[in-house]
């Protein structure tokens, strides 16, 4: 532990993977780029199709990116623009989402922004098309008073504690809540980020190893 890492995306640089992209449907690639400083999804869609991509840089010094046992992860989030179909979730932007704890692209919590709530997820099994997700799955929620726009942008951030089992939530830098869930082990994990088909938006994503 110890360290700090940092991409504002400044050069085109970007040590993710897309986690996503061989998955059965609900899922979609997607297109993903440095555009005028920013990490960009730029392939737009018609409905909901979730494209995760997960971190693969050194920020744990591990080869692949696997995170570690204890640290804080933090993005700020926005969209190029709006999503092109009232079909996607979240329209007029969209979700933004981030997720500290990863397995896998139907195992992992996601912190997730659209344009009137903020919602926090553990997904144990899902799919983006699936049924409906269990209530108890969703242990966050918050409405927003002033809904985001295309010009909004979101700080979303998390304590990982593996070995505690626990997330804690901030939101624009503030604390929200300290939550214990299960699925938040010591199994190899990593850090991705997501959109849903939308033109989401990263940046000064940034990552503090603690343990």
């Amino acid at each position: 532990g110890g360290k700090t890492t940092l991409l504002t995306f400044e050069t085109p640089s970007m040590p993710f993977e897309n986690a996503a992209k061989s998955e059965p449907a609900g899922f979609a690639a997607g297109t993903w780029a440095v555009v005028d400083g920013k990490l960009q999804q730029t392939t737009g869609a018609s409905d909901n199709l979730a494209n995760h991509f997960k971190y693969i840089g050194d920020a744990f010094n591990t080869k692949d990116g696997r995170a570690g046992k204890v640290y804080t992860v933090s993005v700020d989030a926005s969209v190029a623009k709006d999503a092109d179909s009232p079909a996607v979730h979240g329209f007029p932007t969209g979700v933004m989402a981030m997720m500290p704890y990863y397995k896998d692209p139907k195992h992992y919590v996601m912190l997730v922004a659209t344009a009137q709530d903020l919602a926090g997820w553990a997904v144990n099994g899902e799919t983006p098309a699936g049924t409906e997700w269990p209530a108890d799955a969703k242990f966050f929620d918050q409405w927003l008073d002033q809904p985001l726009s295309a010009s909004s942008s979101i700080n979303l951030g998390a304590d990982i504690d593996t070995d505690s089992n626990q997330i804690t939530v901030y939101i624009n830098g503030q604390k929200k809540l300290t939550k214990k869930l299960p699925m938040i082990n010591n199994d190899a994990h990593w850090v991705a980020l997501g959109a849903n088909g939308n033109y989401a938006q990263f940046d000064n994503f940034k990552i503090v190893w603690k343990k």
